[in-house]
């Protein structure tokens, strides 16, 4: 089917207001349309397919009985192609009523709307007028869908051809213009073709005498008395004769493609007109086949040199970009090879990212040492200052500082601002701490008096307010310090926050080496770290015959 199925409107959509009262409601039937419409797309698909199919088994129809000389038909093909033809017809010609269905309930809609603006002049008649049938006429030929139809019309038709089914029933058409012409040479009577015929009526004489004139296996040093040209092939091999319908139909359907793959090159024709015609539209399609194929062999290499060049610009850009990147960062040459071969190897995955933030693409491991890369200078700035721990000596409270360090590393997400970007505006709450590595920001508190004060790469604002905060809370995030001044972005910048519910993280994991300032919370703290001492410390007792033998270090 070639008309568009897309054009059935949805039976589910048609208003349904069935007489009920509110209390008992009537579940309103389901129609026909209702049913199939769902299933009418598939439907209409394999009507097509079908009815392509079917078309050329009419051709196959015809058979040469050699040995009597006449035509027959193959009735059990006939009746089966009938059949499908007469299935997929019935889906084409229900899609044609509907067209007119749908085109006459529009154009009576349009009619109504019409007529009402006259009711006042005809006196609400319900008459049609000539007038009136003219406009409903004009109106249904405008909501047709002409095209829809004339289409379907032609697909009832068995219009769509093969070059084989064609070959075998030209084959069956030469065999017998060579017997009518014969009979018109040799024969006094009339003569008679059809198979179904009664013998009687036939001139058998003139029959029997038939491969004289019309004899297909002839020696190679002899002239043949009728030239089948193309068609010899057929006839030669019983082709034409046979009633198995696999066997014809393989045996044209190779000789098509065959002919069509070589252009008809090996044709040898008679000087028949329509025989020529035929070899010349088998060339012709070939040609225009393979021309058809090289120019979609031309386009796809084309677009994968497109492609390919395409990429390749891209990729030397984005490498390029992420070697401006890597250098904004100072990256060590062991990195910068990390870094390329994990370009190389992820490239689909990083080909749409933004060299100037590649950390939303980069592996967990790998995000985790560049931020230490990055960001532990900064950190070391920070006046961060950790219980004294008389028993630690300095390498033991350096290490344990860096680990401090790097666990506040690990909750670092990078950022990125506008220009002219408020990071903080003064008096509102100051929930994280921003780590510059890219651009400007100003500081400023709307004092006349006081300037602004310029923060760049390797800077941090909140630090001091953020960590004093959590010196002097333990649990909740109650108290959040309030920004002290306007930090507004002058051009882009760039840099990582820490966020005040992560610090807690952090805090709590070291709370044993944090510096609390209030002395409930310190006792809390010690509180906790002896009851998680001691849970600790009876299993191992218990588990082992001899002396514990358990480290509890003082702090």
């Amino acid at each position: 089917m070639t008309s568009n199925p897309d054009n059935l409107e949805d039976p589910h959509q048609q208003s349904l207001t069935p007489r009920a009262s509110a209390a008992h409601p009537i579940k309103p039937k389901r129609s026909i349309a209702v049913i199939l419409y769902p299933c009418w797309r598939p439907i209409f698909v394999i009507s097509c397919v079908i009815a392509v199919s079917v078309d050329p088994l009419f051709f196959y129809l015809p058979v040469i009985d050699e040995k009597k000389k006449c035509i027959g038909m193959d009735k059990t093909l006939k009746v089966v192609a009938l059949v499908l033809r007469s299935l997929t017809d019935i889906t084409l010609i229900v899609n044609i009523i509907y067209q007119f269905c749908k085109a006459i309930k529009a154009a009576m809609k349009s009619r109504d709307e019409e007529k009402k603006k006259k009711d006042a002049q005809t006196s609400g008649k319900s008459v049609w007028e000539w007038n009136e049938i003219v406009l409903f006429a004009k109106a249904l030929a405008q909501k047709l869908s002409w095209r829809s139809i004339v289409i379907d019309f032609f697909a009832v038709l068995p219009i769509p051809q093969v070059l084989g089914a064609f070959w075998y029933f030209f084959s069956i058409q030469r065999e017998t213009s060579c017997w009518h012409r014969a009979c018109v040479k040799h024969s006094t009577t009339r003569c008679n073709y059809y198979c179904d015929d009664d013998t009687a009526s036939r001139n058998m004489t003139f029959i029997n005498s038939l491969d004289e004139f019309c004899l297909v296996d002839v020696p190679g040093n002899a002239t043949a008395p009728f030239d089948f040209g193309i068609f010899l092939d057929s006839l030669k091999t019983g082709n034409a004769g046979s009633i198995d319908f696999r066997k014809k139909f393989l045996y044209s359907f190779w000789w098509g493609l065959r002919n069509l793959s070589n252009f008809g090159t090996n044709l040898e024709t008679s000087t028949y007109i329509w025989e020529n015609c035929f070899a010349i539209l088998i060339s012709i399609i070939g040609l225009l086949l393979f021309l058809y194929l090289i120019g979609k062999v031309q386009t796809f290499i084309s677009m994968r040199t497109q492609k390919s060049e395409e990429r390749d610009k891209k990729l030397k850009m984005k490498k390029l970009g992420i070697q401006v990147w890597m250098k904004k960062h100072d990256f060590t040459d062991g990195m910068k090879l990390k870094m390329k071969e994990y370009v190389k190897r992820n490239w689909e995955d990083i080909k749409d990212a933004d060299t100037e933030n590649l950390f939303s693409i980069l592996p967990v491991k790998t995000r985790k040492v560049l931020k230490e890369h990055i960001c532990m200078k900064m950190l070391q700035n920070v006046p961060l200052t950790l219980k004294t721990m008389e028993k630690k000596s300095k390498q033991e409270r350096e290490i344990i500082k860096e680990k401090v360090l790097k666990s506040i590393c690990n909750f670092l997400k990078p950022v990125m601002y506008p220009d002219n970007c408020f990071v903080f505006r003064m008096g509102e709450p100051l929930d994280r701490m921003l780590l510059i590595t890219e651009g400007l920001v100003w500081a400023y508190n709307g004092d006349a008096g006081t300037g602004a004060k310029c923060l760049g790469k390797g800077r941090v604002y909140g630090d001091d307010q953020l960590l004093s905060w959590a010196s002097n809370s333990h649990e909740s995030l109650d108290n959040v310090p309030l920004a002290k001044a306007n930090v507004k972005c002058h051009g882009k910048a760039e840099g990582f926050v820490l966020m005040a519910k992560d610090l807690k993280v952090v805090v709590d994991k070291y709370k044993i080496f944090w510096p609390f300032r209030d002395s409930q919370v310190r006792e809390e703290v010690a509180r906790q770290v002896i009851q998680t001492a001691v849970r600790h410390f009876k299993p191992n007792k218990i588990s082992t015959k001899g002396p514990a033998t358990g480290d509890c270090s003082s702090t």
